[in-house]
């Protein structure tokens, strides 16, 4: 353990892109899920390839709508992070797990999600300490998780162990996470697996004594209630992703129009909305109900320009009320009715012209959202 400095924001890391961005302000969300960010003022080092594994309560923030499907999806995060190492730049990993056990760590130790956070700033070229706070953005298909065949629930999931893990792995020897309380559920301790060796092994459970706690400086952002941005469905991995295609290059955004953050419920208005927006382009919204049981059927399109993978049920592009018109990228509309346990998915697609029946004049796509329940 050691005596932090000042952390200053080094920029965002955009994993769609692989890009890091120094100084920029931009984050995920618009909602915080779990937050851990009350300061001490140390940091510790676990070493390189070497894992520490945190843990947290994420609320079901659907209960009191009704939603049937105890899960949340983390599409973005924050973390803080000190060094002594000299070398101008370094990599990080940081992990997630859909379920921990105190003192024995994940469930699985193969990760629901892993991110590779590449070009992170260090320590001062003499080895002096900095400390750093990074944002990574997960939005455009790396959102975490981002298919329809995996979970991570939240505490009324899980009966006898609501805790998630998190880990973070450094590359550098002499790096590691700033020292932090404040999050739901955490437990004041963590346990070490060693990754230089496959597979890894549990050195054990750990913590400094009681002050400060042994917990590591995380903020996790997630969509409004009940909108699971998709990509793909692991079960169906053979036909594809979105992605994968020239024209998978729009994101799709529900929210509760009134401006509640109360998500997408059943019976009231919903919103959806498109970015990046093209002048003299239209856009629709496909919509239909799947049998869960199914999920998401990536399947690849010719559009103009290169193609793009429709997401969901290839009648949704001409059976009414699907699509539905987005001028300017953007409508709102009421949800159904539905029978609870149904799930709704939605697709938004930019064209030339009016819709087509096979999507050729298809400019670009977004992945799919998921309402449930």
């Amino acid at each position: 353990m050691h005596k932090a400095v000042q952390p200053k924001f080094a920029g965002v890391y955009k994993v769609a892109s692989g890009e890091f961005i120094p100084g920029a302000a931009e984050r995920s969300g618009p909602s915080v899920i779990f937050n851990n960010m009350v300061a001490s003022n140390y940091y510790s080092v676990p070493g390189a390839n070497q894992e520490w594994i945190d843990d947290g309560v994420l609320n079901d923030r659907n209960q009191s709508v009704g939603h049937t499907a105890r899960e949340d999806q983390v599409n973005g995060f924050d973390f803080i992070y000190c060094s002594t190492d000299p070398a101008p730049t370094g990599t990080i990993t940081i992990t997630f797990y859909d379920e921990n056990v105190e003192c024995a760590g994940p469930v699985n130790l193969t990760p629901l999600c892993a991110y590779a956070i590449t070009g992170l700033p260090l320590g001062t070229a003499t080895g002096g300490i900095q400390c750093w706070i990074v944002g990574v953005d997960l939005e455009g298909g790396f959102e975490c998780p981002n298919n329809t065949s995996q979970t991570f629930r939240t505490t009324e999931a899980h009966a006898a162990n609501p805790l998630f893990g998190w880990g973070i792995l450094p590359g550098p020897n002499n790096t590691g996470p700033w020292l932090r309380r404040g999050g739901k559920g955490i437990v004041n301790d963590f346990t070490w697996f060693d990754r230089s060796v496959s597979p890894p092994i549990f050195v054990g459970c750990f913590w400094f004594g009681g002050t400060p706690f042994a917990n590591f400086a995380i903020r996790l952002y997630g969509n409004e209630p009940n909108a699971k941005a998709v990509v793909d469905n692991d079960l169906n991995a053979g036909n594809g992703r979105w992605g994968n295609n020239p024209l998978d290059i729009l994101r799709l955004k529900a929210d509760d129009p009134g401006g509640q953050g109360r998500g997408i419920r059943k019976q009231n208005p919903g919103r959806w909305t498109v970015t990046p927006t093209t002048g003299g382009q239209s856009y629709s919204l496909l919509v239909t109900v799947i049998n869960p049981a199914i999920g998401i059927l990536p399947i690849n399109r010719p559009g103009i320009g290169g193609a793009w993978t429709l997401l969901l049920d290839p009648p949704c592009i001409w059976i009414p009320p699907s699509p539905i018109p987005m001028p300017g990228g953007i409508v709102t509309a009421m949800v159904p009715n539905v029978p609870i346990g149904a799930v709704i998915y939605v697709q938004a697609v930019c064209h030339q012209g009016p819709l087509n029946s096979t999507g050729s004049n298809v400019t670009g796509a977004s992945p799919a959202i998921c309402h449930r329940f």
